[in-house]
This record gives structure tokens, C-alpha cells and sequence, in this order.
């Protein structure tokens, strides 16, 4: 859209006249026209004559037309595609790669804890290598395996809390579910053992059975009872942080419940 200014010389008057897609061979038409409404007197003007000009500002308004319709479509559809400069900060797969020289995994929980035992008594200068009896913790975590993937555990409710029948026809299995609860229960009844929070007024006893033992617990409110039923044999098994100490103290030839 271009306006052209009709402007009368003698009188001082003008008006705009709009014309969609002008051209030079209607100029003197438009000039018949002005001069009849406004006098001889009359020029046209343009005001905007340069029709490159309004081609200029046609694809300008078709380029943010279509800049537009894309962004909708991207807003609208289910799966954004983002592009990563090569200047983010995030390493790529390669210098991933590049920075991995050498296996970290032992490969095996048994393995990767006596591994980090024997790392802390090579730096430990206090290290008493005539006692060190690597053997004797190789032989706990067997029995830890036994009891928390080969042992039937019966959970009983009971006033208080809950009584567990921890059992096995496997006479290996339950030779380690003898020795595992019973030297739990003596960690936990150690004075020097700090208790998990909210477990110190817990009780706990053992019975021995022809298969296994009855290892119960108890508390004495309701929470307790909650957690100790929640908690089921393995829970009230492994609650506390004292299982890597013990594992240290055994590796040392100490005994683990005097730590």
C-alpha cells in the first residue's frame, strides 16, 4: 500500500489518496482526477513512491510470518530437538572415553570390600601385620551372604513387636544364621554402640531352633512397633553404621565387639 498526497498550490489543501500496487502509467489518471476534484492547481506527491520499499516490507512481514508458524509448530509438537554447541561445558562421549585409562569395578562385593580393607591397613602405619587375618573376614562375609540370600525368614506380630523365624535345611546356612544373629545381638546390646535414632529402647533376644533361631524385637510405643514390623529381620540386621568398623576390626585380627 503506497499513499500519494494530492496537494492544491493555491489553496493550501491536501489529501491522501491510497493505492494498492501503484504504477507509473495511472499517475496521469490520477492527476485528471485530483485537478477535477481540487482545481488545476493540484500535484500529486508520493509519499512512499519506491515500490521496492513495500516489497522490502512484504517479505520482511513473510519472514516473521513463517518464523512464527514454525515456532508454533515446535511449541506444539511432542518431541523438542535441541542442538549442543560444542563450547558446553558437558564432555562429549569420546573425552568421556579419553578420561576412563583404567577399570574401576572389582567385579565382585566380597572382592571390592576386602580390597578396601587391605587399601586401609597398607595405609594405616599402625598396621600390626602379625595379627592381620584377612581370612577371618573373608569367611564373615560368606556368612553375611548365606543369611540375607540362603535364610526363610517367618515374620510373627506379637505384642511389642515381632518375633523372627529365621530358618534353613541347609546346615551351612544355618551355621551361619547362628553365628550372624548372635554376634549382632551382642554389638547391640554394647554399651559403646551408639543405636540408630529411635531404636535405643529396643529389645532384642534370640532362641534357638532345630533349623535356624527366633530372633525377637521389641519395643515400646507404637512407633517402635511400626518400625521394627517395617523394618523385618534384614532391616533391624543391618540398622547402624557399625558393620564397616567390625569388618576393619576383624581384618585386624581384633575382636569387633570391643569397637
Amino acid at each position: 500500500m503506497i499513499a500519494i498526497m494530492a496537494v492544491n498550490k493555491s489553496l493550501g489543501q491536501s489529501l491522501p489518496i491510497l493505492i494498492s500496487k501503484p504504477s507509473l502509467m495511472y499517475r496521469p489518471i490520477l492527476a485528471v482526477i485530483s485537478a477535477l476534484l481540487f482545481g488545476t492547481h493540484t500535484l500529486l506527491v508520493p509519499v512512499y513512491a519506491d515500490e521496492q520499499h513495500e516489497q522490502h516490507e512484504q517479505h520482511e512481514q513473510h519472514e516473521q510470518h513463517e518464523q512464527h508458524e514454525q515456532h508454533e509448530q515446535h511449541s506444539d509438537s511432542p518431541l523438542q530437538v535441541y542442538s549442543v554447541n560444542a563450547t558446553d561445558d558437558h564432555p562429549s562421549v569420546k573425552e568421556t572415553e579419553a578420561m576412563i585409562t583404567e577399570p574401576s569395578l572389582a567385579g565382585q562385593y566380597a572382592f571390592a570390600t576386602i580390597a578396601e580393607i587391605v587399601n586401609l591397613l597398607e595405609r594405616d602405619p599402625a598396621t600390626d601385620w602379625a595379627k592381620v587375618d584377612l581370612e577371618r573376614l573373608r569367611l564373615h562375609l560368606i556368612d553375611m551372604d548365606r543369611v540375607t540370600l540362603g535364610a526363610v525368614v517367618q515374620q510373627v506380630d506379637m505384642p511389642g513387636g515381632a518375633r523372627f523365624l529365621i530358618t534353613s535345611k541347609n546346615p551351612d546356612v544355618k551355621s551361619s544364621i547362628d553365628r550372624m544373629t548372635r554376634a549382632h545381638v551382642a554389638t547391640l546390646h554394647q554399651s559403646n554402640e551408639e543405636p540408630v535414632v529411635g531404636t535405643d529402647s529396643w529389645r532384642y533376644s534370640l532362641e534357638r531352633l532345630p533349623t535356624g533361631v527366633a530372633f525377637t524385637v521389641t519395643g515400646d510405643d507404637t512407633m517402635a512397633v511400626r518400625r521394627i514390623r517395617a523394618y523385618v529381620f534384614i532391616g533391624v540386621l543391618v540398622a547402624g553404621s557399625h558393620h564397616p568398623r567390625h569388618h576393619l576390626a576383624l581384618a585386624r585380627g581384633e575382636d569387633p565387639h570391643t569397637h
